[in-house]
């Protein structure tokens, strides 16, 4: 098997369990292991937190893609801070 097929796997691999951490993001209410801030200690949802409420954010992020030897990450919303999370992969 060559070089970049092995990468291309890996990628995959990587990708299936990064896009399970960042859907489980909106259920921790956490960006991995960082607490979401919050937004406003006047804010008292009735339900849900400002990011779950609707699920607007969660369903707008798109699959990870796979970039030759980056992963990459992108919403469709512009409050998002996600137009592009890229994870770069370097062989050594």
């Amino acid at each position: 098997m060559d070089t970049n097929k092995i990468i291309k796997n890996i990628l995959k691999g990587i990708r299936v369990e990064l896009d399970d951490e960042f859907d489980r993001n909106f259920d921790r209410e956490a960006f991995f292991d960082r607490p979401w801030a919050p937004h406003s200690p006047n804010y008292h949802p009735t339900s849900g937190t400002l990011l779950t409420r609707t699920s607007a954010l969660r369903k707008s992020l798109f699959p990870g893609k796979i970039n030759g030897n980056a992963l990459s990450y992108a919403s469709s919303k512009p409050y998002a801070a996600l137009p592009y999370l890229i994870f770069p992969i370097q062989v050594i």
